[in-house]
């Protein structure tokens, strides 16, 4: 778990990737993508919205 401070807002981040290196992160995304996990294809694209609507 890691915990990042936004302003007022505690956000608690529960993850092994956060225990992975960039490299190591980089594979699982691919690999996750090439498998169509439902999860980070709704995340990307809720990313990509996020950015859409600040710019």
């Amino acid at each position: 778990m890691k915990e990042y401070k936004l302003g007022n807002t505690t956000v608690f981040v529960h993850s092994p990737l956060l225990n992975m290196s960039e490299e190591e992160q980089n594979n699982w995304i691919v690999e996750e993508r090439k498998k169509g996990n439902p999860d980070l294809e709704r995340l990307t694209d809720l990313v990509n919205e996020c950015y859409r609507s600040f710019y």
